[in-house]
């Protein structure tokens, strides 16, 4: 009895006690924040009131021309903060999700895919980041998206290697997850002729 009361009393305190919404934002924090130490953690996180980081944790759809003006707006305004580089993967994401792929235009997808390039590491756009890489295929040659491809997954093995995740498990999936991604990019680009 005194056990079911005490689980009881645990489950009402974790339920009652708890926003959903900040949980929600907690959470999307975390998944783009793998490398968690003190100070550099606490540092990277993103402010609540950035204009891009709560549309993209409102679900506040745009159209793809508003996100990439929000996007490049709040980058500019973040470029000499810990958080910049968190910025910038919840601004592809937000830019994704609102159709980069779909409805961009060959030079908004080309800048959004530089971006990416240019990040030390882009551990939480795995996906996301081959996804823009194959409809890149309109403007960009066969040899010239295996050599981007190539250098991605280089760079992000080489950090993932690098950084201490913690668990062995979390760094040997997020290995599997990226050469996962390559090995796609790499069948699918190679299926299609010039």
């Amino acid at each position: 009895m005194k056990k079911i009361l005490t689980l009881l009393c645990t489950v009402l305190l974790t339920l009652g006690c708890s926003d959903p919404k900040e949980k929600e934002i907690i959470e999307a924090q975390k998944d783009f924040d793998m490398i968690k130490t003190s100070k550099s953690y606490i540092n990277s996180q993103i402010p609540y009131d950035n204009v891009l980081y709560s549309s993209f944790i409102n679900k506040k759809n745009k159209n793809l021309d508003e996100a990439d003006k929000v996007y490049k707006s709040e980058i500019s305004k973040a470029k000499n903060t810990p958080y910049y580089n968190n910025l910038k993967h919840i601004g592809f994401k937000f830019i994704m999700e609102n159709g980069l792929t779909e409805k961009g235009t060959n030079s908004q997808k080309e800048f959004y895919l530089y971006e990416q390039i240019e990040l030390k590491r882009n551990f939480p756009n795995f996906s996301n980041f081959y996804s823009l890489l194959i409809s890149c295929k309109e403007f960009k040659n066969k040899s010239e998206l295996i050599e981007i491809s190539n250098q991605f997954y280089i760079k992000n093995k080489n950090e993932i290697d690098r950084v201490i995740f913690g668990e062995k498990e979390n760094k040997k999936s997020k290995l599997n997850d990226l050469t996962q991604q390559q090995k796609l990019f790499i069948r699918y680009i190679n299926s299609y002729s010039e």
